[in-house]
């Protein structure tokens, strides 16, 4: 930041009292830093901050023995003490007894969620009245203009409670010390929401200051991670400071992957905040259908793309559908809601180039192979997410939308996988999986009216014929006792059938080829690096007494061979 830049805001305290020992120092070493300027001139700047930081490296926190050892025996006065030094302190300056105090209380809080002794002691300190005192503190207008080193310890202190709290509810100790730590959450979300720039390393003064805007960051990251659990019911969805703990949420997790590159429980934190952002959207509360899509455009707009620009955040996203442990219930609770958010006029020039429908179509395929073998399981998290490829496909170019979905998303075969899996998922009845392939059957026809020299058609054409007629004869395996199981079935059978006739394929064409297929394969080893994979053997094939089409020379290649998901 300049010194221009930074002669725009108003100086803080402590910042003055940084750079005017910074400045003694240049003076003290023979440097001419003399300047009539609050600020101190570009040229004169990184003389000043080097200085800066090497204090900052070398200067310990300030020294809390004495008030360490009150809290032991006689935390109220403490308490007392604390109020009289913040009551008495300057305004946004340095005030070193004041965070000598503020960091011993600190301490007890950040440990009293493993440590039954420092527990004891932030009861007194409840019940002596902090919480009432901290929500006082975060009313000051110029709270987030104190010294950054006040600051952090002070939230520090709110982060400790929030896990104490939980530790006591789990353990049926009460819910008193969480009805206090609810009744500061409200107001700490609302002006930490409205002073967010405070987190963000562009921050006034970001190189003054003592705590960096990362380490506030990844309090904030914990703060929260320890926060949301303790949403117990759709009504807080409705108080004062929800959106504001959303938005901040949000900013956590946006800029947690670069916060906590490398530390694996670190970035287990940053994405685990994800499902958070949309919880607001999973629960009715009152509101009609037409109110929660106002809502869910409303929170796109303002609170992702004007923020952070639609591409920043689909590439954001990206990373989190990555990720190769999310899978089963991890990996529902990060897709609910993701599609409906993501059906958003804002986001359609952007779904190709940021790598979101590559990553949630990797998300799919890690599901089908790494997952529980629960089709109902299954069934949702495809359920959320076809809808979505479906309106991209409808509402985006062909090149960019369905072309790529089906060129680069294997998307005819997520069509064949959904038809199996729903029909398996005996709490489905298979009216979602015919909706989703209707729509999609005026896709494919438009793509099939295309030139027969469109590569897209061609590439379109060869996908479906051959998952078509395979899928329905795996649908027609399938035992259909009992009268709902039948209409299923034959709704699913319907749908599938129709979706190959749309280009017009025809089941007999399609059986015999199949069928000339399976006589070819029956020769040849299913294991690709087996050299009879492409060459007859001497010796039968054996088959595969599973899936029945499978073929293996001999149980090594058996044991090698993976089969499609």
């Amino acid at each position: 930041m300049s010194s221009t830049e930074l002669s725009s805001q108003p100086v803080p305290p402590w910042v003055q009292h940084i750079m005017d020992e910074a400045e003694a120092e240049d003076r003290a070493a023979g440097e001419d830093t003399s300047t009539n300027d609050p600020i101190p001139a570009d040229d004169s700047l990184s003389s000043t901050l080097a200085v800066l930081r090497l204090t900052d490296a070398t200067e310990s926190r300030p020294v809390t023995d004495d008030y360490d050892a009150l809290l032991l025996t006689r935390p109220e006065d403490v308490y007392e003490n604390w109020k009289s030094l913040y009551h008495a302190r300057t305004r946004c300056g340095i005030n070193k007894e004041l965070e000598a105090c503020t960091l011993a209380i600190y301490k007890v809080f950040s440990s009293s969620d493993t440590d039954s002794a420092k527990a004891l002691i932030v009861d007194k300190l409840v019940r002596a009245g902090l919480c009432g005192f901290y929500r006082e503190v975060l009313s000051e207008s110029d709270f987030f203009r104190e010294n950054p080193t006040f600051i952090y310890d002070f939230l520090g202190i709110f982060d400790g409670l929030v896990f104490l709290a939980a530790v006591n509810l789990r353990s049926g100790r009460g819910r008193s010390l969480f009805s206090e730590m609810k009744k500061i959450a409200s107001p700490l979300w609302k002006t930490s929401w409205a002073h967010h720039e405070f987190f963000l390393d562009s921050r006034p003064f970001e190189e003054y200051s003592p705590v960096p805007a990362h380490d506030f960051r990844i309090q904030l990251r914990h703060t929260l991670w320890g926060y949301h659990p303790s949403m117990r019911s759709d009504g807080e969805l409705l108080l004062d400071g929800y959106k504001d703990l959303r938005r901040l949420t949000l900013l956590s997790w946006f800029h947690g992957h670069e916060d906590s590159e490398g530390d694996e429980d670190a970035e287990r934190q940053t994405e685990y905040l994800f499902p958070g952002i949309h919880t607001g959207f999973q629960a009715r509360n009152g509101r009609s259908d037409d109110q929660l899509a106002d809502d869910l455009i409303e929170f796109v707009h303002e609170d992702i793309v004007t923020i952070y620009g639609a591409e920043a955040y689909l590439e954001r996203l990206c990373y989190t559908f990555e990720n190769p442990h999310f899978v089963d219930e991890v990996l529902y609770s990060f897709i609910m809601s993701t599609g409906r958010i993501l059906m958003h006029p804002d986001f359609l020039p952007h779904y190709a180039s940021s790598g979101i429908l590559d990553a949630l179509a990797e998300a799919l395929e890690r599901q089908a192979t790494a997952g529980q073998p629960s089709a109902e399981l299954h069934w949702k998290i495809l359920k959320d997410i076809l809808p979505f490829f479906s309106w991209v496909a409808e509402k985006t170019p062909i090149p960019v939308g369905a072309g790529h979905l089906i060129k680069n998303c294997d998307l005819i075969e997520l069509l064949a996988r959904s038809v199996l899996v729903s029909a398996r998922a005996t709490t489905d009845d298979g009216s979602a999986c015919a909706e989703l392939l209707k729509r999609y059957r005026t896709v494919a026809g438009d793509i099939n009216a295309l030139s027969s020299r469109n590569a897209l058609r061609k590439v379109l054409r060869q996908s479906l014929r051959y998952e078509w007629y395979r899928t329905l004869k795996a649908l027609r395996a399938f035992p259909a006792s009992g009268e709902r199981a039948k209409r299923k079935y034959a709704k699913l059978l319907s749908s599938w059938r129709g979706l190959g006739e749309e280009i017009g394929l025809e089941e007999e064409a399609e059986r015999a080829e199949y069928e000339r297929e399976m006589k070819r394969a029956a020769q040849l080893c299913s294991w690709k690096e087996c050299q009879y994979h492409t060459e007859k053997s001497d010796s039968p094939m054996k088959t595969c007494v599973g899936c029945g089409e499978a073929r293996y020379c001999g149980r090594p290649c058996q044991q090698r061979y993976e089969p499609p998901a």
